[in-house]
């Protein structure tokens, strides 16, 4: 494979989660997409006996920092690599020379969506499709009306999976807030720092699921009393970040 690729995240993770370096992101989603498949398949093809599934990432990586990125956001992206690198056996070595200011704003639009997206085909549909089209202030009025009590339907994950990413979210979000980025990037560093979710995010029976709830309600009033004074009235597009 010519691309330079490295693994990153958990060290325990159930998948292996690559960033594969490009020249370029392209603005067409379907062709970056498949460009993500074909890669998958080329760097399963390489391990022996792999029995992970491997989820690609495409980044761009300009003087030593990530530029652009496919999915998610380029300075959580950047910060994952610098901090989880040395956690996993790598084919090259790190492109990243250093960390990039987190947009703590942007984090907290993204996990709201996040909540918001899986619940989107349930009975609050009709209010979840307009928020994820509002402003910041009509989604957190709608993420009020969510119980992680009830079911998540029509996904193609298990709700224990979903409930691991909530968990996640949550918690890096909270390692943000609270002055402990660099622990946010493994589940064992956000387990430690937020007990209460290491069942989710080590995908356990989990039954108490107002744990969850009560962190929701906890996002919702930081973004309430917050509104005024983030930088963003509804989350940013692609090429706007």
């Amino acid at each position: 494979m010519e691309n330079k690729y490295w693994v990153f995240g958990s060290q325990d993770s159930q998948d292996y989660d690559i960033l594969v370096q490009v020249d370029k992101i392209e603005s067409n989603i379907d062709v970056n997409a498949d460009l993500c498949k074909d890669f998958e398949q080329k760097i399963y093809n390489l391990g022996a006996n792999n029995s992970k599934v491997v989820n690609v990432n495409l980044v761009v990586i300009e003087e030593g920092f990530i530029t652009k990125c496919y999915k998610g956001t380029k300075d959580e992206t950047n910060n994952a690599l610098h901090y989880t690198h040395g956690l996993h056996t790598q084919a090259y070595p790190n492109p990243i020379k250093g960390t990039l200011i987190r947009d703590v704003d942007l984090k907290l639009l993204r996990v709201l969506r996040c909540f918001l997206s899986y619940y989107s085909r349930g009975p609050l549909r009709p209010y979840i499709k307009a928020a994820l089209k509002a402003t910041v202030k009509e989604q957190v009025e709608v993420l009020d009306k969510i119980d992680f009590n009830n079911p998540i339907v029509g996904k193609e994950f298990s709700n224990v999976d979903i409930y691991k990413v909530f968990a996640f979210q949550i918690g890096q979000l909270l390692s943000l807030l609270e002055g402990r980025e660099p622990e946010s990037y493994t589940k064992n560093d956000i387990a430690k720092n937020y007990p209460l979710l290491k069942a989710f995010l080590y995908r356990e029976n989990v039954r108490d699921l107002d744990i969850l709830n009560k962190y929701k309600d906890y996002i919702s009033r930081y973004i309430k009393v917050n509104l005024p004074y983030l930088k963003y009235d509804k989350e940013p597009t692609f090429e706007e970040q």
